[in-house]
């Protein structure tokens, strides 16, 4: 299936989970790491805490739905060279 749905979007590769909790996990250890951050709305899913938490990265959290306080917090965060 995952080579069908590759071919279907035109690219080498997919990736399919079986449910969303899943594919939380996978996404978000794949991407952060220890010492990064990760900033996530205060109402997250505990499936994305959970890989927030798996990935070793520092997470913190803004108020729900709260657009500039997730901006600041963007804003104050330490930036990694390029």
């Amino acid at each position: 299936m995952e080579e069908e749905l590759a071919a279907f979007v035109g690219r080498e590769r997919a990736l399919l989970f079986s449910t969303g909790y899943m594919a939380n996990l996978g996404v978000l250890t794949t991407l952060a790491g220890r010492g990064e951050l990760v900033i996530l709305d205060r109402l997250s899913h505990a499936s994305i805490i959970d890989g927030a938490l798996l990935s070793g990265a520092r997470f913190k959290r803004y108020p729900h739905g709260d657009a500039a306080a997730a901006e600041r917090m963007l804003d104050e965060a330490p930036r990694r060279p390029a």
